[in-house]
């Protein structure tokens, strides 16, 4: 599993740089006074794509049928893209964090910073959690319609929240809420996983 956490780590780094120049970017743009919600969620959307681009570069390599060959089941394949989707998330909301804590910190509303963070944390979920069984079932193509399906839905949400004036430091969560809200993604996050084992297991490469 450390081998296969550390080929994705260095793919990402060689083919998803643009990523994190994006997410940089987005998140400076969050940080100015007329920033709103899109600012915040789509980095996290873009980072959730990260597995799902790197299945498409191993498909290219021909890495899915050589892979038979080594000494991993196709659920350590799997779970290696879900953790990978996972660490980015959290990557990603740690960043977003910095950000509302410049925004909030000065009113004293660190309950917020970490009830937002949990938000934001289960909100990174959505994009590997809805993509990834599709994915490993049919291929990052047509899963890659589903990823922009997923896109589309949330610079509504985002355009609908800036429609009415609100702006994330606004737009205020409670513990409780973020503690729920994370929980049912996880669980949401674990039921993809085993779903993805299943499809991968019966796909032929």
């Amino acid at each position: 599993m450390k081998g296969l956490l550390l080929k994705d780590f260095y793919m990402s780094m060689r083919y998803c740089r643009s990523v994190l120049i994006i997410v940089a970017v987005f998140f400076l743009l969050s940080l100015s006074p007329d920033g709103n919600l899109f600012f915040m969620l789509y980095p996290l959307i873009l980072a959730g794509a990260i597995p799902m681009s790197l299945i498409a570069y191993e498909e290219r390599d021909n890495w899915t049928t050589y892979s038979g060959t080594l000494p991993y089941s196709r659920a350590q394949l799997v779970c290696t893209k879900y953790l990978m989707g996972l660490i980015c998330g959290v990557l990603t909301c740690c960043l977003s964090m910095v950000g509302i804590a410049l925004r909030t910190l000065p009113d004293g509303q660190i309950a917020q910073v970490f009830a937002q963070g949990m938000m934001l944390l289960a909100l990174s979920l959505v994009s590997p959690a809805v993509t990834l069984p599709f994915i490993f079932k049919w291929g990052p193509e047509k899963g890659r319609i589903l990823f922009y399906v997923v896109l589309v839905g949330v610079s509504g949400l985002s355009g609908a929240v800036a429609s009415i004036g609100q702006i994330p430091e606004t737009l205020t969560v409670s513990l409780a809420a973020g503690a729920a809200a994370l929980g049912v993604m996880a669980l949401v996050f674990a039921l993809s996983y085993r779903l993805s084992v299943l499809f991968y297991r019966k796909r032929e490469l």
